[in-house]
């Protein structure tokens, strides 16, 4: 069975990678199993080691800080939450003030001042996790929300491409246009209606879960452009692009922004959670974000040793190759089966393709397991490509006369 789904992603390096196997048997991991410390307060003698290894040895640029988290969620969580304390001390002139005695009152009381009307805005067809922020975030399936009360929080509309992007880029280019519009008109509706101050933007380079929509680096740049221009902050959420397969460490690097994102998060592929950000937006007092674990030993143990494995086997080159060799393949599939794939689209290995229909996508993606592939669903009817990192030519072509022959079945 080929495995194109992997766990949404999740197994960057494959199944039982003997390198991995060594780490999971080491010394190391056996006393980070024993022992479970709450590394906020009591941290092991090596931590500082790990969290060099692990995380800050592939920081994105400009990043000199990180916060680990537990899951996916947690870390849109926390940066959001880092985010909002940054802001109010932006507000008080860049110095940190201490509460006055009506905030701290007011705020365990859910209530102004203490509890400040703040809001982050986020994009239509967007998905930052299933916790209460998070989930407040999300605009993408309405049955990850639905009986769950949810932040009255803007949400402006993304731009919709045409593919491919080469023979569309005037349309798109306007659509760029359209949804930078609606983004400050939504920021400054908030403001005027609401009395509500948006201290944040979140975006994902590409929009996984509602259906693999891409952003443009010119909307990127946009983004960061109104941003720094309104004294709000940017946070890019590389759950799921984050870690090589769309041909870049970072997604977010292919954008080649004037100056870095202010928050970075990650999860799935890094195998460990949290968030980047950088010494502004630092706290100044303890406590103010924490939890027991700040994430995981163990999995920061895994998380360095796959680092290593793919710089040393150059992981990230061979999915920019690769993923130019399986779109050419899967073009070629689209004028073949127009309806079963279209518009195929990514970056990477990182790809995705739009079915005609709902029940026409489940039906190909069971037809594929006939045919020894597995491959997963996104958005309302498109399926998705979420390989390991070791994803070769072979893997493509095995894959490619997979799909060819459940198309043809289908057809």
């Amino acid at each position: 069975m080929l495995d194109v789904f992997c766990s949404i992603g999740t197994n960057g390096v494959g199944y039982n990678h003997p390198k991995m196997l060594e780490v999971a048997e080491s010394e190391r991991m056996q006393r980070a199993i024993a022992t479970r410390t709450g590394l906020g307060i009591n941290p092991s003698t090596d931590q500082h080691k790990i969290n060099q290894e692990a995380f800050m040895s592939v920081a994105p640029p400009n990043m000199d800080r990180v916060t680990a988290a537990m899951c996916g969620s947690c870390a849109v969580e926390g940066a959001v939450k880092v985010a909002m304390m940054a802001y109010r001390v932006r507000q008080d002139g860049g110095v940190f003030v201490e509460p006055t005695p009506e905030e701290l009152c007011s705020c365990l009381d859910n209530q102004a001042p203490g509890s400040p009307n703040l809001s982050v805005l986020s994009l239509k067809q967007g998905f930052h996790g299933r916790l209460c922020t998070s989930l407040s975030l999300s605009r993408s399936k309405a049955l990850h929300k639905v009986d769950v009360p949810a932040f009255d929080w803007p949400a402006s509309q993304n731009p919709l491409y045409k593919y491919p992007l080469s023979e569309n880029v005037e349309y798109n280019r306007e659509q760029d246009r359209v949804a930078l519009a609606d983004m400050r008109a939504k920021i400054e509706q908030w403001r005027v209606e609401k009395g509500s101050e948006v201290c944040a933007v979140i975006m994902e380079p590409i929009q996984s879960e509602g259906g693999e929509n891409l952003h443009s680096p010119e909307f990127a740049q946009g983004v960061r452009e109104l941003t720094k221009e309104l004294g709000i902050f940017f946070i890019v959420d590389e759950v799921q692009t984050g870690v090589c397969s769309t041909g870049t460490f970072w997604a977010h690097e292919q954008w080649n922004l004037s100056s870095p994102p202010d928050f970075v998060t990650f999860a799935k592929r890094m195998l460990s959670c949290g968030f980047y950000h950088n010494h502004e937006t630092k706290s100044e007092q303890p406590y103010r974000h924490f939890n027991t674990f700040f994430g995981d030993s163990m999995r920061a143990l895994l998380t360095a040793q796959q680092n290593k494995i793919i710089k040393e086997d150059n992981l990230a080159a061979m999915a920019a190759e690769v993923g130019d060799y399986l779109q050419d393949g899967l073009r070629e599939m689209e004028l073949k089966y127009p309806k079963l794939v279209r518009d195929p689209r990514g970056l990477g290995t990182y790809r995705s393709f739009t079915v005609d229909s709902a029940p026409l996508r489940d039906a190909l993606g069971l037809k594929l397991k006939s045919y020894g592939v597995n491959q997963g669903p996104c958005g309302d009817h498109s399926l998705r490509l979420r390989p390991t990192l070791y994803f070769e030519k072979s893997h493509a072509d095995f894959y490619l006369d997979a799909l060819d022959k459940a198309c043809k079945d289908l057809a």
